[in-house]
């Protein structure tokens, strides 16, 4: 929960200068978040907040700030693919598919694969999207293939190698 509360103040910190002037993260954000993750567990008939509702709940902040961005004149490509990349996108802005603490920026392909299946895409569309922007140098695979990580502009090899 820190770590993506750190990672939404980061974010914002980025989009200060852009034309996205609706990331304001503030204490209240958090608590927001806390409040949509109990919620969400009270749909399951619990009285325990778990990780997946802390997920889905800064999944769902993300995609309410994403509304306000969206204009109704300019759709752009809404390919699978694109779909896709910005589900995987979308969970690393949020770390929601975050390993460990979410510091190295590492995602778990296994959840991102459980979210883009619950979303409704195959396993074998996510792996050409995975492919397909691998290529491109977005991001590449590691640990085995266990992790996906995006290659920033400023990285360098030996920051990825590590």
């Amino acid at each position: 929960m820190v770590g993506a509360y750190v990672r939404m103040r980061q974010q914002q910190k980025r989009d200060e200068g852009s034309k996205r002037h609706f990331t304001h993260t503030s204490p209240r954000t958090l608590l927001g978040i806390l409040r949509l993750s109990q919620a969400l567990a009270r749909l399951r008939f619990s009285d325990q907040v778990v990780t997946e509702d802390v997920d889905e709940a800064l999944r769902l902040v993300e995609v309410s700030k994403a509304s306000l961005y969206n204009d109704s004149r300019s759709q752009g490509d809404q390919s699978n693919s694109t779909k896709i990349y910005n589900l995987i996108r979308g969970m690393r802005d949020s770390g929601a598919a975050a390993v460990g603490d979410g510091s190295r920026g590492e995602l778990s392909i296994r959840k991102i694969s459980e979210r883009v299946i619950a979303k409704g895409f195959t396993q074998d569309q996510l792996e050409q999207v995975i492919g397909e922007y691998e290529l491109l140098d977005i991001w590449q695979r590691a640990a085995n293939g266990t992790r996906l990580v995006f290659i920033e502009a400023g990285d360098t090899d030996d920051e990825m190698n590590m």
